[in-house]
């Protein structure tokens, strides 16, 4: 007995050594263990990105020995754009910023596209490798250094030649695809192809149309006709729909054979065809990442071009529509094969055989099926354990539910009790799924679609937790039924989408700001124009009446009206962001003065608005635009704040910081500085609170009141101006913010402007302008300061007039967006023939709109509307008497 222990042990003794020896390797390999990043465009569970990521993981590192694996998601199936983008630059940033990598593996075009904007910044210039890029170009990387990676590459000629290989009788070949970035180009490629098979074969590319229309088109074709599914992500409503579902649906209803280009339809009802696969480019990229991470440089291997795509059919589609194995091309790969007949009857092959062998060796017989008995529990055993393994390691809520009223727990998994607060898995199983309802009675419409349809398809319910916290969460639910046809029990799965739907709901709000930005861009410039000849005549009167006129009283006052609605338009400029920063020196004082009644249209007739500004003159050099939005927002939230009324205060004074006198301001350098304090009489709040107040989409406002960009944005403008903010803040007592900007001893550019009267020329001026109105005032002006004018109505008609005076033209006034040819437009073609012509642009438009069309550089002279007779006549003498360089 001892001999037979000894002789069972011996082996394992030989190998305790080797096992040790292991052990000390893979404790020496961890320390050297590589950091991947891998970066996926879309979410987690779906099959693409989950087939990428196993052909990168197992060709990388399967064992997870010598690679340490980060794995990010963005999920721009459902939220993009620059707003997102930016968002995820600062997550990566904060999140990543103490982890080196070594290598980052991009999966799909959105994660490629981050990364060629943002690598750089958040990573440094860590090698790149990515897969599934859509038709890839070479010279997307040609500027940038260490990518390679594998092209994508539907391959849609050859999938069409295996078609009318197989179907040689084919009239007509129905294409099924929709409007996503993917579509266009499988739209855009089917075009290229149309003259390939003009004469082969008729080719239709089916309109956008919801999912049930396209299931009812499918299913009205008839024999001569085949479909090929390319790609139907969204349909024409923009609802995302099933991968899954409509194939199967589609294919079940059709009388004529499916095929498709990507494999993750394949077993849902397409027969196959040259098939782009997730995992092989996940393959491919990961044995790419393999040769970086053994020392050759990423920008040393080569692109692969050629998309690793299989022919690949489903057996029982081949079987449905009469296709013969021997008839596909070699090399093709079968999937849902049927079993051969031992596979089906292998239990009763060897159930006869030990029953024969029963009647020689029945104790052998015996022993046999023991044995097996014993590995068939073990199995079992093994099996339930990894399904649990598998439930339990998942980030989705997972239960199993009675099909009463309440829904009765049968079973929950981790994330399923963590995701609504509970402490167990037992204390939630001991409650219902009704409980998670905000009302019990909100489950009946869903118990009742479960009765009729037998299941729930990403339905977005609103949800509760254990602490009475509302969740949004998105649902997967199915009914599992009886012999009698009644529900037996339901199975779900629960997401929770409730940052998502406020991302959405932020980015909304964002673009409903940037709608009012277009329109008060547009009025704006109405106005100025408007403006510029109410300023411009007011002005000719009053030098054409004596100072001891009683008429002049009045122009004085047309004047003063006319300067507070220009201050009103760059108050709602100021409002839009649709002014780039514009540096001058301006008293900070005269500012809040100008600026107080609009002001007080904003905060209301139930806020008193009070001011104490310091009796000497604080002249900052800043974009006083900016600093006017500064005050708006302040005084938004300060009315958000005062629901019942109250007190805003804001008040001036000039202070002198000493280095590391207030451990707040340690950031600002020594010296004189502005405080401007902004105080009021609100609800104030707590630290929490007031520590988050700044960073982006943070709000304590309800839904649909605020982006959270507010303080965000104005504390971006305080930075910018190389300035400080505090927040001082008691709950029940009110806020006080105090803004600190560095001062200077400058003199005003309204001093400057006001100090010497305008001169005149005999020069002859271009005046090229499209409003009849304005350009009877300039020439009016002009003519009136001695200057001899030629007028030109449009774009044409100044080239027109030039033309003809040529010799006599000293300097062109002209608009910058008129009809026929913009001012831009005209000067470049009279700079051709006269390259030292000198040249003023005015517009009634926004600088930034100008700018951002192109219609004018920086280093060009412009004079914005409305702008004052004296304004025109100092800006053209300037220009006039410059120097040609």
């Amino acid at each position: 007995m001892v001999d037979c222990i000894v002789r069972s042990l011996h082996p394992i003794l030989l190998l305790f050594p080797l096992a040790l020896v292991l052990l000390w390797d893979g404790a020496a390999a961890s320390a050297d263990k590589k950091n991947i990043l891998i970066l996926n465009s879309y979410h987690q569970g779906y099959k693409w990105t989950d087939e990428q990521q196993l052909g990168i993981l197992e060709s990388i590192d399967p064992d997870r020995n010598t690679c340490s694996f980060f794995i990010e998601f963005m999920g721009t199936k459902w939220i993009h754009g620059p707003i997102y983008s930016a968002t995820l630059r600062s997550l990566y940033s904060t999140k990543y910023r103490k982890t080196p990598f070594d290598l980052i593996v991009a999966t799909d075009n959105d994660a490629f596209e981050f990364l060629l904007l943002f690598r750089d910044d958040i990573f440094g210039a860590v090698p790149v490798v990515f897969c599934g890029i859509n038709w890839f170009e070479p010279s997307r990387i040609t500027h940038h250094r260490e990518y390679t990676g594998v092209n994508e590459d539907a391959d849609i000629a050859a999938t069409i030649d295996l078609m009318l290989q197989l179907h040689p009788d084919t009239k007509t070949i129905h294409i099924v695809t929709d409007h996503t970035t993917t579509g266009r180009i499988v739209e855009k490629q089917l075009n290229d192809l149309l003259p390939r098979y003009r004469n082969r074969v008729g080719i239709e590319i089916l309109p956008d149309m919801q999912v049930r229309d396209l299931i009812e088109r499918v299913a009205s074709l008839d024999t001569g006709s085949l479909v090929l599914l390319t790609v139907y992500q969204q349909d024409l409503t923009g609802n995302y729909v099933d991968f899954f579902e409509v194939p199967g649906e589609m294919s079940s209803r059709s009388r004529v054979p499916l095929y498709g280009l990507w494999d993750f339809h394949l077993g849902y009802g397409i027969v196959g065809g040259m098939l782009t696969s997730g995992y092989a480019q996940g393959q491919t990229a990961g044995r790419i990442a393999r040769r970086i991470l053994g020392g050759e440089p990423a920008g040393s291997i080569p692109v692969v071009m050629q998309s690793p795509n299989r022919l690949r059919f489903d057996f029982e589609q081949m079987q449905r529509f009469a296709i013969r194995p021997e008839n596909l091309p070699p090399g093709s790969d079968i999937v849902n094969h049927p079993p051969s007949f031992y596979t089906v009857n292998k239990k009763l092959i060897w159930g006869i055989s030990f029953g024969f062998a029963a009647m020689f060796i029945t104790v052998v017989v015996l022993l046999i099926n023991i044995r097996r008995r014993s590995i068939a529990e073990t199995a079992l055993r093994s099996s339930e354990q990894r399904y649990h393994t598998l439930v339990d390691n998942l980030t989705l809520g997972v239960y199993r539910c009675a099909p009463d009223a309440a829904g009765r727990f049968i079973q929950v998994n981790p994330a399923m009790v963590a995701m609504f607060g509970y402490d167990s898995m037992t204390e939630m199983m001991a409650s219902s799924i009704s409980d998670l309802y905000p009302e019990a009675r909100d489950r009946g419409p869903q118990l009742d679609e479960l009765r009729r349809s037998g299941h729930l398809t990403k339905r977005e319910i609103l949800m509760r937790r254990k602490d009475g916290t509302e969740i949004w969460i998105a649902a997967n639910v199915k009914a599992h039924h009886d012999n009698s046809g009644n529900i037996d029990w339901i199975d779900g799965t629960f997401e929770d989408i409730t940052e998502r739907r406020k991302l959405e709901a932020q980015l909304r709000q964002t673009q409903k700001i940037e709608a009012m930005g277009i329109l008060t861009g547009g009025i704006a410039h109405d106005f100025n124009n408007i403006l510029t000849a109410i300023i411009g005549y007011a002005n000719l009167l009053q030098m054409r009446i004596d100072q001891d006129n009683t008429n002049r009283e009045y122009v004085e006052e047309i004047l003063r009206s006319s300067q507070r609605a220009a201050a009103l338009t760059k108050s709602l400029l100021a409002f839009s962001r649709k002014q780039e920063m514009e540096a001058r020196a301006f008293d900070i004082n005269d500012c809040i003065r100008q600026f107080k009644t609009f002001l007080s249209r904003i905060i209301g007739e139930d806020i008193e608005l009070r001011t104490a500004l310091a009796d000497e003159d604080l002249v900052l050099i800043a974009d006083r635009g900016q600093i006017e939005q500064v005050l708006m927002n302040l005084a938004t939230n300060a009315r958000d704040a005062m629901e019942h009324g109250g007190i805003l205060s804001i008040g001036t004074r000039a202070v002198h910081l000493e280095d590391g006198e207030i451990p707040s301001l340690a950031s600002l350098p020594p010296g004189r500085y502005v405080e401007i304090a902004v105080s009021d009489t609100g609800c104030g709040m707590d630290d929490a609170t007031r520590i988050r107040i700044f960073e982006p989409f943070f709000t304590t406002k309800a839904s649909g009141k605020g982006t959270g960009l507010g303080l965000s944005i104005l504390h971006g403008i305080v930075k910018q101006h190389n300035g400080e903010i505090n927040v001082y803040s008691e709950i029940g007592r009110g806020t006080t913010f105090r803004i600190y900007l560095p001062t200077t001893t400058a003199i005003r550019e309204d001093d400057l402007d006001s100090s010497a009267p305008p001169r005149g020329g005999n020069e002859t001026i271009l005046l090229i302008e499209d409003d009849a109105v304005l350009r009877h005032l300039e020439r009016g002006v002009l003519e009136q300061f001695g200057y001899r004018v030629i007028e030109a109505e449009d774009g044409e008609d100044g080239l027109r007039q030039y033309q003809t005076f040529a010799e006599q033209v000293d300097c062109l006034l002209l608009d910058v967006i008129m009809p026929k040819k913009n001012g831009r437009e005209v000067y470049e073609e009279i700079r051709r023939l006269r390259p030292d012509i000198k040249a003023l642009f005015t517009s009634g438009y926004t600088t930034d709109i100008i700018r951002r069309q192109g219609l004018l550089e920086e280093h060009f002279d412009f004079l914005p509307k409305p702008a004052t007779p004296t304004e025109l006549l100092r800006k053209l003498r300037n220009i006039l008497d410059r120097k040609t360089e």
